[in-house]
């Protein structure tokens, strides 16, 4: 992981469907969040994608950003 994002705050979308709410996760630069999300630290972040508790969004990738930098 890049130095950098480590303080980097990742917003949380809610999309409501049949099955209950799904749970989308962005990096702050995404063009899908309109502001006033829930947010989750970069550890907060790691763990729900972890578990699956969040869903990474398809148009950002964040998921290319909280792997381990190489």
């Amino acid at each position: 992981m890049r130095p950098d994002f480590e303080d980097a705050i990742w917003p949380v979308t809610l999309h409501r469907r049949s099955g209950g709410v799904l749970q989308e996760l962005h990096h702050a630069g995404c063009w899908v969040p309109k502001g006033g999300e829930a947010t989750l630290t970069t550890a907060e972040a790691r763990v729900q994608m972890a578990t699956h508790d969040v869903r990474p969004c398809d148009a950002c990738q964040p998921e290319r950003f909280l792997a381990p930098y190489a």
